[in-house]
């Protein structure tokens, strides 16, 4: 998920790349080179989702709401990276966070929260 979220707006970055490896390392309490490992495997073509609703079924069976909330405001961490929110990174967090049972309230607060400030 955290890949799709660098992905989706077809410009990943090594900036994206570094958010979403931090991010894996500290939701899945894995080193940040395990982590640069799965998000490699992740970027290959044929371990691309067709459908995000398998995996949304297994993290909804194995993580808390408070956990499905981090996993969401990190994929916003993911969409701040480049100062820039595209429409399409947007859409793909909103559509998780509605197959995670994230409350919208939640969803906001993870957009919010993960913005970069501007001095």
């Amino acid at each position: 998920m955290l890949y799709e979220a660098a992905r989706v707006d077809r410009d990943v970055t090594n900036e994206d790349l570094t958010v979403a490896a931090e991010s894996l390392s500290g939701l899945a309490n894995i080193s940040i080179v395990e982590a640069q490992q799965l998000l490699v495997t992740a970027s290959e073509p044929k371990n691309r989702p067709t459908s995000y609703h398998p995996l949304a079924t297994i993290i909804n069976g194995h993580l808390t709401y408070e956990q499905k909330c981090r996993l969401i405001a990190s994929m916003w961490s993911i969409a701040h990276s480049d100062d820039y929110v595209d429409p399409h990174e947007d859409h793909i967090i909103r559509k998780i966070s509605d197959l995670l049972y994230v409350a919208h309230q939640d969803f906001i607060h993870g957009k919010i929260s993960t913005r970069k400030t501007k001095i």
